[in-house]
């Protein structure tokens, strides 16, 4: 059980405690979206992502979540552990979040769960994966519906204009072990871009 708390810090020197939510699992990373609070953790060995209502500070609310990974036992993801390897993006009504999933008899799937993200209605929709060979590191969106995503072996691009249907574009093979990744636009786009 981990406990969400909406803390009163006006009087800095004496913060208090306005209110309390105990909620099932624990949350490793939170972000502020509107009125609510986005988060990634784990809830019974599943990875979860989680939208808290907090727009009664005194009333804070889970107010959806979804867990990843489907019917398999065990789920894990980078992101419990690093904050960047999840993009939460408001923005694009999106989450992208990276895990690998384990079960008896089926081994391991690696893949990016693409997430709607509705902060006015306050949901969060599961929606399709992209599958890498190898445990997804990190995943951002390039530019509308297009995604791309990186494991420590392989960069893939993404048609998710059809979020239940993402489509892989391209899949370069990287050096093993490559952990980061920087996107550069040539001068010509560059300067499209800025006329």
């Amino acid at each position: 059980v981990d406990p969400l708390w909406i803390i009163d810090i006006a009087d800095a020197a004496n913060p208090k405690i306005v209110s309390e939510l105990q909620v099932s699992g624990w949350s490793s990373y939170i972000q502020p979206v509107g009125d609510c609070q986005a988060a990634v953790g784990v809830e019974g060995g599943k990875v979860v992502a989680s939208l808290f209502d907090i727009s009664d500070a005194s009333n804070p609310s889970l107010a959806s979540r979804v867990e990843v990974g489907g019917d398999k036992n065990w789920t894990w993801s980078e992101a419990n552990w690093n904050e960047k390897a999840v993009a939460i993006l408001p923005d694009q009504n999106l989450i992208l979040l990276p895990y690998q999933s384990w079960t008896w008899g089926s081994g391991t799937d690696s893949a990016v769960q693409i997430i709607d993200l509705n902060a006015s209605a306050k949901t969060l929709t599961k929606r399709g994966v992209v599958k890498h060979s190898f445990q997804p590191r990190r995943a951002t969106a390039l530019e509308q519906g297009i995604l791309a995503s990186i494991s420590n072996r392989e960069l893939l691009l993404v048609d998710a204009s059809d979020r239940d249907n993402p489509a892989v574009l391209s899949d370069s093979m990287l050096a093993f072990g490559a952990d980061r990744i920087l996107f550069a636009r040539s001068e010509e786009h560059t300067s499209e871009l800025q006329s």
